[in-house]
Formats: structure tokens, C-alpha cells, sequence
């Protein structure tokens, strides 16, 4: 389950993930205006063109939206030459009265991650966190053998 937020009232409902990639068109429960659902984002639609609207016209309004977001995704990922050169430039600059910290671990083949991936932990896995089980089940071992190791 996710959270979502309507656009259009600011209502805050859940809904079941649906498959990556897919886009899922409905009304909110609440004001029943429509919204589109894509890669946990929400986005608001107009009801007259989606209702009235050519097929044309209802394809142009769904993509829009989509479209922005995705160029959005693209530039982060691939961002113009200035930028890039910017970018450089500041991480080659000494940065004074800053310590440094190195990452206990370290896959260099790994990418940055995402704002979608921090949006995702803290809205879906760091409540999942809180429940004990849940816990118990990816890190109880690993606590467990770390309290052994400091016995030993």
C-alpha cells in the first residue's frame, strides 16, 4: 500500500502499489475529480476532457503531465554540459571546516539514489520499520551476532 495525495483537495487516501510502469486513471473519493497514479506520483486531471475530450485531446492531457516528469527524471539523470562542468567544479574545490565521512560500505557500480527511492523508504519502508516483526525479519540476526561478537 501507498499513500497518495489528490492534487486537486489535498485528500490523503492509500492504494494498492500497481505494477511499475503502469498508470492507473481514477476518481478521488472525496471530491471525485480524476487523477492519474505513475511511479507512486500523482497527478490531476481534467474531468471534461477525460469525459468529453477526442481521443486525441484525452491523449495529449494524460501525456502532458507524464512528459514533464519524465524529462524531469531525464535531466537529473543526464544533465546539460554546464551543469555537469558546475557540478565538477564544486566537488574539486577544497571544502574548509567540513570533516568528511566515508560510507562503511561502498558498491562503486551502484548509482545514486533517486528522490523517488528516498520518497519510497520513508514513505513505505521506514513505517514498516516500526513494527517489530517486520524489524525482527531483515535485521534481528544481525543484531543478534553483533551482541555475540562483543560477548566473545
Amino acid at each position: 500500500m501507498i499513500e497518495i495525495k489528490c492534487p486537486h483537495c489535498g485528500a490523503i487516501g492509500q492504494i494498492i502499489v500497481p505494477p511499475i510502469g503502469q498508470i492507473v486513471v481514477g476518481p478521488c473519493p472525496r471530491c471525485q475529480e480524476l487523477v492519474a497514479l505513475f511511479e507512486g506520483r500523482v497527478f490531476p486531471l481534467d474531468k471534461e476532457i477525460m469525459i468529453y475530450g477526442s481521443s486525441q485531446e484525452k491523449r495529449e492531457h494524460v501525456l502532458s503531465p507524464l512528459t514533464e516528469f519524465l524529462r524531469g527524471q531525464v535531466e537529473e539523470l543526464i544533465p546539460e554540459a554546464r551543469e555537469l562542468e558546475s557540478r565538477l567544479e564544486e566537488r574539486e574545490k577544497p571544502k574548509t571546516g567540513t570533516k568528511r565521512y566515508k560510507p562503511s560500505v561502498r558498491n562503486r557500480k551502484a548509482g545514486k539514489i533517486s528522490k523517488e527511492e528516498i520518497e519510497d523508504f520513508l514513505r513505505i519502508d521506514l513505517p514498516l520499520l516500526a513494527k517489530k516483526t517486520y524489524f525482527e525479519e531483515r535485521f534481528g540476526r544481525l543484531i543478534e551476532e553483533n551482541q555475540d561478537d562483543k560477548k566473545t
